[in-house]
């Protein structure tokens, strides 16, 4: 106790003399006395006189409550800081690390929430939001199941992240989950779009496209369009052909029957083949509605007088 105590008197000088904390945490160890330690760096904070000194003894007794295993000690610590400087990111870390470690669900939601949403003030910068993002979506579907709200964090990470696969691959499973499945073949048709490298590009379309087709059949009940999604279905060959003739210069028009012919080509050619096939070929669309698509990719299409093939 004696020995506490002498210490004690240099507590003022913390938090920048780390000789004393390593003390008087070896004299807390070899006497089993954290609950002596945590009382006086208690005490400390109560004395001191500014809110920075006062959150670094209370961090300390933090420390060691977790040191302790006392966790819900801990997290009252660290509340009473966030109490004192609400916008203190390390602390609401440790927070979070607490609340994972006691299935605190709700709690980590709440704190997740704070740290993605600027609207409450507390915000995490924007390049660290999607990784939070990623685990509020998490935390709801998984350890609340609260799909709604899972879909509305991530539809948050979709806003910062809208060409991440993972992403809207979640995204979509969380939408079918629900049996939304108009939303699901948007997110898909958007995953379709994805620019990736070519092989990864592929497989990615690949897997969407056959899904949509699978939603059209089965669960939407309209066939035709379920035929149309199957029938473009990107394959290696026909990509690799088709990438061929858009890095040559052989190709002067290119017809497009339907607005999902529109979006199968842009898939499997990407956004820089796309743009050097049609900065010197003309594209020419059958009916308003193909037309519409390829103007809404930045085209001027010839359009043919009626809905045939014969026409162009």
């Amino acid at each position: 106790d004696r020995a506490f105590r002498t210490l004690a008197r240099a507590l003022p000088l913390l938090p920048t003399d780390d000789e004393v904390k390593a003390r008087l945490e070896r004299l807390a160890k070899d006497n089993d006395a954290w609950n002596t330690l945590a009382d006086l760096y208690g005490a400390a904070a109560d004395a001191a006189n500014n809110a920075g000194s006062a959150t670094a003894f209370l961090s300390e007794v933090a420390r060691v409550r977790v040191k302790q295993g006392d966790a819900p000690a801990a997290e009252n610590i660290l509340q009473r800081i966030l109490g004192i400087m609400p916008d203190n990111p390390s602390v609401r870390e440790e927070l979070e690390v607490l609340f994972r470690e006691q299935h605190k669900w709700a709690e980590l939601a709440a704190s997740l929430e704070e740290r993605t949403d600027p609207r409450l003030g507390y915000a995490a910068p924007e390049a660290e939001r999607p990784g939070l993002l990623r685990e509020l979506a998490r935390v709801y579907q998984e350890g609340l199941a609260k799909p709604y709200e899972a879909i509305a964090a991530a539809e948050r990470l979709r806003g910062l992240a809208s060409e991440d696969v993972d992403t809207l691959e979640f995204l979509a499973a969380l939408y079918e989950s629900v049996g939304r499945w108009a939303k699901v073949v948007e997110v898909l048709t958007d995953l379709t779009a994805i620019e990736e490298d070519a092989s990864a590009k592929i497989d990615t379309a690949k897997r969407a496209q056959r899904r949509i087709g699978e939603i059209y059949a089965g669960e939407m009940e309209f066939p035709e369009r379920a035929i149309e999604a199957y029938q473009t279905l990107p394959d290696e060959d026909s990509a690799t052909f088709l990438r061929n003739v858009a890095e040559g210069d052989g190709c002067d028009a290119v017809a497009f029957a339907s607005p999902s012919a529109v979006e199968s080509l842009r898939t499997q050619l990407g956004f820089v083949l796309w743009r050097k096939l049609f900065t010197r070929a003309k594209a020419a669309a059958i009916g308003p509605l193909t037309a519409k698509s390829l103007r809404s990719r930045g085209l001027r299409p010839i359009v043919a007088s009626r809905a045939t093939s014969a026409s162009l």
